[in-house]
């Protein structure tokens, strides 16, 4: 059993869930050989007094086939190209709206960051130096740069500090770091809503929204840049377009995904253009791993 040298934590996002945001359902084209047999009469003269016999020899040509697969990723690819990873998923109840199906989720990032932070450390109380890489899908690269930022400030509960004390690297997915115009959209569904049967939260609409005044997400941007000043860690954005960047050209590095927002982070197989874009960049960070942790590495 390989040494566990680090551990990645996927966090979903808006409306989304710990295996479905990851989960790709679909089709893919695989090549292959498709054989048939030709009759071969013996080449030799002398097997004419003999009874004859025929061999087979076999031909055929590639071709290509199409079949349905289901793939979640982060369980069923990555331990293939990293055997020495502990994978983690964080499910949080990201709903802003629900039918029937009683009142959204009232909850704020505020909260959301507390409780992932919560979590977290007590998942790693028994290896709390093991380096960190977090995944993160849209809102969840929110709620994870106010769990970090809850971590730097526990400096009087060292255990949730050693949260923050260890991150590497982070890998956003589509994450709205200055908010989201569809934030807006969000609000005027809420007012819609009312005169029907939904329910929804208005709080994380409102600090979604790339118009808002609740001034969360510039503070969360001001408390963020100031780690990357301390901790030197390593970001890949991933975006489907550019609103989707922190802009900071010394940590970051920027991966244009040709997905739309919700399927930008399923694949399919190793070959996905998509999955190929994402080992590249996660290889980057696992390599900075060894060459900072090398001598803090704990626990199997």
């Amino acid at each position: 059993m390989p040494l566990t040298i680090f551990s990645v934590v996927f966090i979903h996002g808006l409306q989304g869930n710990p295996r479905r945001t990851w989960h790709y359902k679909g089709t893919v084209e695989k090549q292959v050989w498709v054989v048939s047999q030709e009759d071969k009469p013996p080449a030799s003269p002398k097997s004419f007094w003999k009874k004859k016999e025929k061999t087979c020899t076999p031909i055929g040509c590639w071709k290509t086939q199409t079949e349905k697969v289901s793939v979640n990723w982060p369980a069923d690819l990555l331990p293939l190209d990293f055997g020495n990873v502990r994978i983690l998923t964080y499910g949080y109840d990201s709903r802003v709206t629900k039918y029937f199906g009683g009142s959204a989720n009232q909850s704020n990032i505020d909260s959301f960051g507390r409780d992932f932070l919560s979590a977290l450390e007590g998942i790693r109380r028994f290896c709390p130096t093991r380096p960190l890489i977090f995944v993160a899908h849209s809102l969840g690269g929110i709620i994870v740069k106010e769990a970090l930022r809850r971590s730097r400030d526990s400096c009087h509960q060292m255990h949730l500090r050693a949260v923050y004390d260890h991150v590497s690297a982070i890998m956003f997915f589509g994450t709205p770091h200055r908010g989201s115009p569809d934030g807006g959209w969000g609000i005027m569904l809420r007012n819609v809503a009312k005169a029907t049967l939904f329910d929804t939260n208005p709080q994380i609409l409102r600090d979604l929204d790339s118009m808002s005044t609740t001034g969360k997400l510039d503070n969360l941007n001001e408390a963020f840049s100031d780690m990357l000043l301390e901790k030197d860690f390593m970001i890949t954005t991933f975006q489907e377009n550019f609103s989707s960047a922190l802009d900071d050209r010394k940590h970051e590095i920027r991966v244009s995904m040709n997905a739309n927002h919700m399927e930008m982070c399923r694949f399919g197989n190793r070959s996905d253009p998509g999955y190929e874009k994402f080992i590249q960049a996660f290889s980057l960070h696992v390599n900075a791993v060894h060459r900072r942790h090398s001598n803090e590495i704990k626990g199997v």
